[in-house]
Order: structure tokens, then sequence, then C-alpha cells
């Protein structure tokens, strides 16, 4: 069943950031990104047990009724700091730290609050929310015959995720043999971008 009141969602997202040379051949930039989600979809049961008791259904004869509404909302900022170049004869590539925070009170069209007469108290960490996020690429021109490429990502595991705090190791190959780094803990690593 759809609510009467739908809307169409939709995300508004703005950023700014300021970039500056550090050497000849390098820049640094930082840039803060944010987002909202606006009038986005979320389900409701309109024939769930009310409080204070939710012993019984107002409609017995039914079951759960789902009501499709746009009464949800996504709020998402982030800090992306960025160092890109070749700094020495040793590096060129790309280091990106991102630190950011995602919060809403949905999860698209499926989605069920905990208490259907008070959806609003399910404003908490979105389940796509990544605290910590780092990427590394790295660039190296082989007596300017070939050009090899490494590449690194680390990304914090989703709120939803139990598991014990572990420091995980991952093996990625790359065009020229493998590497294993260590991540941080309660970490999920990918070996590419």
């Amino acid at each position: 069943m759809l609510d009467p009141r739908l809307r169409i969602p939709y995300t508004v997202q703005y950023s700014m950031g300021i970039e500056r040379q550090v050497t000849a051949k390098s820049t640094f930039s930082a840039t803060y990104i944010g987002s909202r989600g606006i009038d986005l979809f979320r389900s409701r049961d309109i024939n769930a047990p009310p409080p204070p008791n939710f012993v019984a259904r107002p409609n017995p004869n039914l079951g759960q009724e789902r009501q499709i509404e746009s009464e949800g909302y996504q709020k998402s900022n982030s800090l992306e700091l960025t160092f890109r170049g070749r700094p020495s004869r040793f590096f060129a590539g790309q280091v990106q730290y991102t630190l950011g925070k995602t919060y809403n009170n949905t999860s698209g069209i499926t989605y069920f609050p905990g208490n259907s007469y008070f959806a609003a108290a399910d404003w908490a960490r979105s389940d796509n929310d990544r605290r910590h996020k780092f990427d590394l690429l790295d660039q190296r021109r082989l007596r300017n015959i070939s050009r090899s490429e490494r590449r690194f990502r680390c990304i914090q595991e989703s709120p939803l995720t139990l598991r014990p705090a572990r420091t995980t190791t991952t093996m990625a190959s790359t065009t020229t043999g493998p590497f294993c780094r260590p991540c941080l803990r309660a970490t999920r690593c990918t070996g590419r971008a």
C-alpha cells in the first residue's frame, strides 16, 4: 500500500575544498563533502500492535500491512585529505584518507523501523557508514619502457558487522608482485581500488 502523501526522494550533495602546491610536482588538498537524502523511502507496518503493551493488532483479520512512505532522511559529512604527485624519485602517485560519517533512519524501501508508531527513533549510523578509508596508488616507471602500479585500500567495516577486533593482513597482487600490509583493528582490506 502506498502512502497518499508519497513524494519522490532526492539527494543534495555539496562540497568545498582547497588545494595547494607542495613541491613543483605535487599537491595537497582538503575537501569537505556533505550530502542530505530527503524524502527517502521506507516501509511501516500500519497494522502493528499499538503501544504501550504491543499485544493485539488494530485489525486482527490482517497480519502485517506494509505502507511505503517517503519519510526517510539521511545526513552525511566527510573530510577528504589527498596528496598526489611526484615528491621524490622514489614515489609517484596518490595517497588519500577520508574521515566520514553517515546517519539515517531508513535503509531503503524494504526497511521497517523497530517501532512503527515512532519511526523517527531509528536515527542511527547508516548501514553504509564508513568512518575511515585509506587509499594508496603508487606508480613507477621502469627505465622508460614500462610502468608499474600498485593499489592498496583499507576500509573500516560497516557498523553492523559483528567481528572481534583483530589485526587483518591481506595479500594483494600487483603488477610487480604480491605485497602484504597490516591494517587497523576491525577493518576489511582489499588490494584493489
